[in-house]
């Protein structure tokens, strides 16, 4: 990333000399010596060896290349662009293509950074719309996320707002701003800043979940860092030096969970399971992101193939707020993202009553809002394409498998009475499927966020629409609803 240019001549003059406390990679391996793997990375996870470039690094020649991907280096984040940091005057990297073109053809992974000097959401929206622009002609490159460099220099534009009038509501907005352009230009958001800033000026509330995040801190005797959020990239070091190059580079590690594993525990136990109650899907089609839980909810992110994707924040069932409003708060923060106040009372106090009108209050008492019926005129009122089914015949399993496909969630009243999934006769909902017939599920049924008694369910869509049947022995079909219960909703459908 971007370094402070202080006394630069000076800097460089004493970097020629700095050898001791220099990362080296180790000859004839393919690690880093002084670089611990954190603990929570230890199993079921596959680590990569990144560097973070620019145009500080100078020019990389083609013979570079092959020594970085020889000597291990697998993947790299380069930079495009800039904000300047006393104007904020838009500027590419003067290396960006060059540095594209010849990862690319050393067979790296790519990603791509921005720095940023925005100090409001109009002008991170606007450096996300550059970014953007200079991202296209490689879009194919990119095998990696296209990341938002959060940092500060000293006594730059940014650093001055971020303590005068940013705070930690203003950084994180200036971050969701930026994703969110990136996100609608179909490229995969991630946000890079140091432990202080991710501790003290930036709502992990919000962030963790919605994006994958990348952590900067650099331990002097090469330990692990004792961050606790939860992240997917570290970079551990900003002075490494790989023999035959004439460099030296920030360096990363990238997390990635081992996918295969988690496939075959799902299929066995039915449910996902992870280290720090993550939840991921299995890979295909459809995929959900490893998410962040807390005692009362839980942050996760469906995508597809085609970089459609959505992050919803689930909430636990209370005693104030059935499951159905839990349930309808879980899919409007995916449709609504940007509105952060997204939750159980906000949707029962604003946004339920903004869609239905005055006689809300009453609706709701009558129960009428938290049926299918209600649910689907909600819905609809805030402006989502919706397609509510009551009756539901033989042709239900291929029209909510084929709607699934297309990685947008459908609501399910089930019937079945059983404590598997619910209560019974109640509502869940399905926010994909992957290319295995497994589908991620929001259960609605009162259970804790833990491993053991997860309410985020790996399921089979086959098992799941056969609880929708009538447990009556006098209906041999399948269940025909009433006015305001049964059926499903397809959200966003065709």
């Amino acid at each position: 990333m971007i370094k402070k240019r202080t006394a630069i001549i000076l800097a460089l003059i004493m970097a020629a000399f700095a050898v001791s406390g220099t990362s080296v990679f180790a000859a004839g391996t393919t690690s880093l010596e002084g670089a611990e793997i954190p603990d929570r990375f230890a199993d079921n996870f596959d680590v990569q060896n990144c560097l973070d470039i620019s145009s500080w690094n100078g020019e990389i020649t083609d013979s570079e290349w092959k020594i970085l991907k020889e000597r291990g280096v697998s993947a790299v984040i380069i930079r495009a662009g800039y904000s300047r940091w006393f104007t904020g005057f838009h500027t590419k990297d003067s290396k960006f293509e060059e540095n594209m073109k010849g990862a690319k053809k050393a067979g790296m992974d790519i990603g791509a950074y921005y720095y940023t000097t925005a100090t409001n959401e109009k002008e991170a929206a606007k450096e996300a719309a550059y970014f953007a622009e200079l991202l296209e002609p490689y879009r194919d490159y990119l095998t990696l996320p296209a990341v938002y460099d959060f940092e500060t220099n000293e006594h730059g534009r940014l650093d001055g707002a971020k303590f005068r009038e940013l705070g930690m509501d203003g950084c994180t907005d200036l971050c969701v701003a930026f994703c969110q352009v990136l996100e609608n230009e179909g490229y995969e958001p991630m946000i890079y800043a140091n432990r202080a800033t991710f501790n003290r000026y930036l709502d992990m509330d919000i962030l963790e979940g919605s994006y994958k995040l990348w952590l900067a801190q650099f331990t002097s005797d090469g330990s692990a860092t004792g961050y606790e959020g939860n992240y997917d990239m570290w970079q551990y070091s900003s002075s490494v030096k790989i023999p035959g190059v004439d460099s030296r580079f920030d360096a990363n590690y990238i997390f990635k969970r081992n996918i295969s594993e988690d496939k075959e525990i799902a299929k066995s136990e039915g449910e996902v399971k992870g280290s720090n109650s993550t939840f991921i899907l299995s890979e295909g089609v459809r995929s959900v992101v490893p998410v962040s839980s807390t005692g009362n909810t839980a942050n996760i992110r469906v995508r597809d193939d085609y970089a459609y994707s959505h992050s919803y924040k689930v909430f636990k069932k209370s005693s104030k707020y059935s499951s159905e409003e839990c349930l309808m708060t879980c899919l409007l923060n995916g449709f609504f993202v940007s509105d952060k106040k997204i939750t159980p009372k906000y949707f029962v106090n604003k946004v339920a009553p903004a869609a239905i009108g005055k006689d809300y209050a009453s609706k709701r008492k009558d129960g009428y809002v938290l049926s299918m019926s209600g649910m689907a005129d909600v819905l609809e009122k805030l402006k989502l394409n919706v397609e509510y089914v009551r009756d539901i015949d033989d042709n239900v399993y291929l029209t909510i498998k084929s709607h699934l496909a297309t990685g947008h969630p459908a609501i399910l009243s089930l019937k079945n009475s059983t404590s598997r999934w619910t209560n019974g006769n109640e509502v869940v909902l399905l926010l994909g499927m992957d290319e295995n017939g497994y589908g991620i599920m929001a259960d609605a049924k009162d259970r804790n966020w833990n491993k053991n008694d997860q309410r985020i369910k790996l399921v089979s869509v086959d098992e799941l629409i056969r609880a929708m049947e009538s447990q009556n022995e006098d209906d041999s079909k399948l269940v025909k609803s009433d006015a305001q219960q049964g059926g499903y909703i397809l959200i966003d459908g065709d």
